[in-house]
């Protein structure tokens, strides 16, 4: 059984030892739980990554990358009858208004969704925050994946998958936030086995490109910068699992030590 930790000291031989930290994309507290222990890492290293560069994406990804391509509407893809009937639901039971994002894809919506049962007690999400700590601390601060990879796959997640899946969210709504709330949980827990589980269950088609081979692709950046103590932020999902990160590190001769 994989240890309950979101922090986690990694070498290889005799390189610097370098510090891998699951993290929210989210302002809520639950995200900032464990900052502290993150932070006294932080100190030890001299690089940061997240999962992309957070300054390249403010220019590169625009917000027409969010949306259909197309000019297209989960309202006409949908069909009006059932967008009215999905939107009366949402605002229902999260007080979300279907129609201000009808030009998005879907699984952002849903991201959207996730957000909304959370609170914006920060100014910054656990990322943000992460990534301008180490700015003050004058650290080169770059990202795992570019994002214009990012964007590539977005445009391959297939569009009728995401429809269903959002449909498949309207229709179980108090499983969705079941769900959310086991989530939250886990991560106050450290319990980096179930956000894997539960993560990898809720993207379903998607787990491949949106996890697994992200998960590769992540894995020979860190390898790549192995020479610099470096503290590594990303989704405490892609952790844990046999194709997580941690697995795959210690397959390429990485020793793992939890941090509690």
């Amino acid at each position: 059984m994989i240890a309950k930790s979101l922090l986690w000291r990694i070498r290889k031989d005799d390189l610097p030892s370098s510090y891998l930290f699951g993290t929210m994309h989210v302002k809520d507290d639950v995200a900032f739980a464990h900052i502290d222990k993150a932070i006294t890492a932080l100190y030890a290293c001299r690089g940061f990554m997240t999962e992309i560069d957070l300054s390249k994406a403010q220019t590169v990804i625009q917000p027409m990358d969010y949306c259909i391509p197309n000019g297209g509407k989960i309202s006409e893809l949908l069909g009006f009858k059932k967008f009215n009937k999905a939107s009366a639901i949402l605002r229902k039971a999260f007080d979300f208004d279907l129609s201000t994002v009808d030009r998005l894809w879907p699984i952002f919506v849903i991201n959207k969704l996730t957000e909304s049962l959370l609170n914006e007690d920060n100014s910054l999400p656990l990322d943000a925050y992460l990534w301008e700590q180490a700015n003050r601390l004058n650290m080169n601060c770059t990202g795992l994946e570019e994002p214009e990879d990012q964007i590539k796959v977005l445009n391959a997640l297939d569009l009728d998958t995401q429809l269903k899946m959002l449909k498949d969210t309207v229709k179980k709504v108090s499983k969705f936030k079941t769900s959310i709330n086991s989530l939250i949980k886990g991560y106050a827990d450290e319990d980096i086995q179930l956000l894997f589980k539960k993560s990898s269950k809720s993207l379903g088609a998607f787990r491949n490109l949106l996890l697994f081979e992200r998960n590769i692709n992540m894995v020979d950046k860190i390898e790549s910068h192995n020479a610099t103590a470096t503290f590594y932020a990303l989704g405490a999902a892609h952790l844990a699992g046999q194709k997580g990160i941690l697995n795959l590190l210690k397959k390429r001769g990485y020793t793992l030590k939890p941090i509690y």
